[in-house]
């Protein structure tokens, strides 16, 4: 019995929340462009839009641009050229920010990055970021990093490690006597083992401590 009403309970907060989800996003009424949002405590909101009608496109349900603004959430990015505006496609399962770019910057939601090479920045996963020439975490440039083979390291889907050919790093600091050619990750014994990763001399916790 319990069960049955865990289901049936599961597929009503499945079918409100589609029913609600279907209509967030950008639409047209009455000749004018509005975004439409949704939160627990204001409910559905629309905002009017500053928006060219007859130039006005959606991207996705995100973002969508005129023949002179690009939009993120209903919200202008600024300085954006929409003739050369695309979504940087990530892997989800790595990925959680938004990244867009155009011929001039890189965008995370609707702030351009300083100092990111449009052409070459990646997204390597648990806020690791980098362009042909630099490295970053969480937007901050790691200033002893190598661009050229830095790789992130995936522990649980959060992306903590990263390596060069010279240092680990953790949360994007570097890890003092971490070696990187044999540095992996390897799988707790137990709920209670902090141990995640380890090198040819020591094992390492989830925040870069050595054991």
């Amino acid at each position: 019995m319990m069960l049955f009403v865990f289901v049936v309970i599961l597929l009503v907060a499945g079918f409100l929340y589609f029913s609600i989800y279907r209509h967030v996003g950008y639409k047209i009424k009455d000749s004018k462009v509005y975004y439409v949002s949704w939160n627990e405590g204001q409910g559905m909101k629309e905002v009017l839009l500053e928006a060219d009608l007859e130039s006005f496109s959606k991207i996705d349900r995100q973002y969508a641009k005129d023949k002179s603004r690009v939009f993120f959430v209903g919200e202008p990015i600024l300085n954006a050229d929409p003739s050369t505006f695309r979504r940087i496609k990530v892997d989800r399962s790595k990925v959680e920010d938004v990244y867009s770019k155009d011929k001039n910057h890189v965008y995370k939601f609707t702030g351009a990055l300083p100092e990111v090479d449009p052409t070459s920045f990646e997204a390597l996963g648990g806020a690791y970021t980098k362009d042909s020439k630099h490295v970053f975490y969480q937007e901050k440039l790691i200033s002893s990093a190598e661009a050229a083979g830095f790789k992130t390291l995936e522990h649980s889907t959060n992306g903590w490690f990263g390596l060069d050919r010279k240092q680990v790093y953790c949360f994007g600091e570097p890890i003092p006597g971490a070696d990187p050619l044999t540095f992996r990750i390897v799988k707790s014994k137990s709920a209670q083992d902090d141990i995640v990763a380890q090198d040819k001399n020591r094992s390492y916790t989830s925040l870069g401590e050595p054991r």
